[in-house]
C-alpha cells in the first residue's frame, strides 16, 4: 500500500514539473529580455614538460574574462609565461565601459540578439609596472545577430537551448528571470622524446536575464 501511495506522489510530482516546462515557451518568446549580469572566460594553457632536469619547464597562459554588471563591462586579458623553476611574467590590459545587451526569441523559432558597447578607459600593466588609466574617445558599437533556436534535448525536460552562431545552452527559466551557461574545455597532449606538450583550452559562460 506504501508503494502505490509514493508512487502516487513521484506522478504528481513530475506532473507538476511537466507543467513547468510546458510554460518555458511561453515565458521564453514574451516579450524581450534585457542582460542584467554576465560573466565569461576563455582560458588557453600550454605546458612544455621537459625531461631533463636542465630545462625549466614552462607553462603559458592565455585568459580573457568579461563580466557585466549594471550595464557596465570589465574586460581583462592576460597573456602570461611561467618558468618552473624560473621567473613569471605577464602583461595584462584591462578595459571597462558600458554595456547593454537583449534578446527576444519568436515562436517561429528565431531569436535576436542586440548588444552595444562603449569602451571608457584601458589599463596597461605587467609585472614590473601598473600602468596608468587611460580615458578613450571610441564612438558606441553596436551588433545584432539573428538565427534559429530550439530546444536541444527532448520537449519534455527542456533544460538545454540551442542557438545558431552561440552554441548549446544550459537554460533556467521562470516568467521574469531567465539563465543561459555552458562550461567546455578540451585537452591535447602531444609527446616526444625531450618534451610532452599539454594544452588545455576552456570556455565558461553565464548571462542573467530580466524583463
Amino acid at each position: 500500500m506504501k508503494r502505490g501511495f509514493y508512487f502516487v506522489i513521484l506522478i504528481a510530482l513530475l506532473s507538476g514539473c511537466a507543467k513547468e516546462r510546458d510554460n518555458y515557451d511561453t515565458f521564453l518568446t514574451s516579450g524581450s529580455w534585457t542582460l542584467s549580469s554576465s560573466s565569461s572566460e576563455n582560458k588557453n594553457v600550454e605546458l612544455l614538460d621537459y625531461v631533463s632536469a636542465l630545462t625549466p619547464d614552462k607553462t603559458t597562459t592565455t585568459q580573457s574574462n568579461f563580466d557585466v554588471a549594471e550595464n557596465s563591462f570589465t574586460n581583462v586579458v592576460l597573456d602570461q609565461t611561467s618558468y618552473n623553476p624560473g621567473a613569471t611574467t605577464f602583461s595584462r590590459v584591462t578595459k571597462k565601459g558600458t554595456a547593454n545587451s537583449s534578446i527576444s526569441f519568436s515562436k517561429d523559432g528565431t531569436y535576436e540578439l542586440s548588444d552595444a558597447r562603449q569602451d571608457l578607459t584601458t589599463q596597461s600593466d605587467n609585472e614590473l609596472v601598473l600602468g596608468p588609466i587611460t580615458n578613450l574617445t571610441s564612438y558606441p558599437s553596436s551588433s545584432k545577430r539573428t538565427g534559429v533556436w530550439y530546444w536541444n534535448n527532448t520537449a519534455d525536460t527542456k533544460q538545454e537551448i540551442y542557438m545558431e552562431n552561440l552554441g548549446v545552452f544550459k537554460v533556467s527559466i521562470s516568467k521574469k528571470s531567465m539563465e543561459l551557461s555552458y562550461n567546455r574545455s578540451n585537452t591535447l597532449v602531444n609527446g616526444s622524446a625531450t618534451v610532452t606538450q599539454t594544452s588545455t583550452e576552456s570556455q565558461s559562460v553565464k548571462l542573467k536575464f530580466t524583463k
